[in-house]
């Protein structure tokens, strides 16, 4: 006996229809069996009850609900309340999830060559264990390596809670796999240093979750960030719980395009294309989510940096190696330029570097990256303590603001402005209330 129920709209419906219809299920019937899925089909094995299963029908986005006729009623009510959890967003139970990650650099490395400097300068190194709130544990190691402390090599492994439902412990839900991306992030930026492909996320087996909740009430620290000029510790989460960066907010998108565009930054192969990430990280802070974000761009990259983090441009322009990669600077307004340059030519006109010495490295290149990155890294913290939104280019307060009047319009301004006894530039300063 088959039920229909939909259309999904798009495939986290899907996911979470899908998640929820196992999760009722094994509270209605136990956990008897395994689950198989494919692209149009979900099935939970029910053991002598038989298997029940959803099937999507690719054209409508219909969904069909196949069991046997001894559990076909409650089926189909399972079914149909799954349907109505997944269209509303519920969240289900807590599930824990593990995902490694780690880095192996040398020598002949490209991306740990040209990042070589920069590392020497801000890489932290953690060990033991770290947590980032109240449901991810953080176990650090390191690979032993012979080029240490040139390159960073680490390994981390995560073990976390998200809200369900999942479809499998093979099968992440889309809050587990944006978790796990943010805290990759996260931990790239607290060390400074790459992190190369993870290993596969699934469902934590059972000693995991007991090392999580023993860990997670143990108290085990919050992990950090550092400023390279401060010794004081900026724990992270308590910050990132404010912004929301799962994107629910203006300041948690943008803080989390500036994350991930400075993780890329970390694993690129030239100099170039790791300084042109670096910008693109800062850039992500300061561009609004509205319309007008095309207009005034280079010069709201400018003045958004110079409030963001006039301490740090300071210090950059103080560097001894300043003026080797930026040229003569005597301005903070003029290093902000100086960098979105940089990255308007890696972008405009494919200058992104090349690889013709399998050992060489170039050392003002190398510089260029580790004055940037260090930028960028710094930025990232100053903003997740103090995010604000720049208002350059909004049409309505933007000194670049002009209004297009007929012939009409303009005589009857004029003759306003005149019976008022003011210039006309003087009546529109008086209508704008300035």
């Amino acid at each position: 006996m088959s039920s229909h129920i939909g259309p999904v709209t798009d495939d986290i419906e899907l996911e979470l229809c899908q998640g929820w219809f196992r999760v009722l299920l094994e509270k209605e019937f136990g956990k008897r069996g395994g689950i198989s899925q494919d692209a149009l089909r979900y099935e939970v094995d029910l053991g002598d009850l038989g298997k029940c299963a959803i099937t999507l029908d690719a054209q409508s986005r219909i969904l069909t609900v196949v069991s046997a006729n001894e559990i076909a009623s409650s089926a189909r009510a399972i079914a149909r309340d799954a349907f109505s959890r997944a269209r509303s967003r519920a969240d289900g139970p807590l599930e824990a999830w593990r995902i490694g990650f780690k880095s192996t650099a040398n020598l002949g490395d490209e991306s740990a060559r040209h990042h070589m400097l920069r590392s020497l300068g801000e890489h932290k190194r953690f060990a033991g264990y770290w947590k980032l709130g109240p449901n991810t544990l953080l176990s650090f190691g390191h690979n032993a390596s012979d080029t240490a402390p040139f390159f960073a090599n680490q390994e981390v492994a995560v073990t976390f809670r998200v809200h369900g439902p999942s479809r499998g412990m093979f099968s992440p839900p889309v809050q587990a796999r944006r978790h796990a991306s943010l805290v990759r992030a996260l931990v790239c930026l607290a060390t400074a240093a790459r992190l190369d492909a993870p290993g596969q996320l699934m469902g934590a087996k059972p000693q995991f979750e007991e090392e999580l909740r023993a860990q997670l009430n143990e108290g085990t620290p919050e992990l950090p960030g550092f400023y390279d000029s401060k010794a004081n510790p900026v724990e992270l989460w308590p910050l990132i719980e404010r912004l929301d960066p799962d994107g629910n907010t203006e300041t948690g998108r943008r803080l989390g395009g500036a994350l991930l565009a400075y993780d890329h930054a970390l694993s690129q192969k030239t100099p170039a294309a790791s300084t042109m990430l670096f910008v693109a990280s800062l850039e992500a802070l300061s561009v609004p989510n509205a319309p007008w974000k095309l207009d005034r761009v280079s010069k709201r990259f400018a003045e958004f940096l110079t409030e963001l983090c006039p301490a740090e441009l300071a210090e950059t322009i103080a560097h001894p190696n300043s003026e080797q990669v930026f040229g003569r600077l005597s301005s903070s307004k003029k290093l902000a330029n100086a960098l979105y340059n940089l990255r308007s030519q890696s972008i405009h006109a494919g200058n992104l570097g090349t690889i013709v010495d399998a050992f060489g490295i170039d050392v003002q290149s190398s510089m260029e990256t580790a004055l940037v990155g260090r930028l960028s890294h710094d930025a990232i913290l100053r903003f997740m303590e103090g995010p604000f939104s720049s208002l350059c280019g909004h049409p309505e307060i933007d000194p670049s603001l002009r209004l297009e009047l007929s012939q009409n319009e303009r005589l009857d301004l004029i003759s306003r402005a005149k019976s008022n006894g003011l210039t006309l530039a003087q009546l529109a300063r008086r209508a704008l209330g300035f």
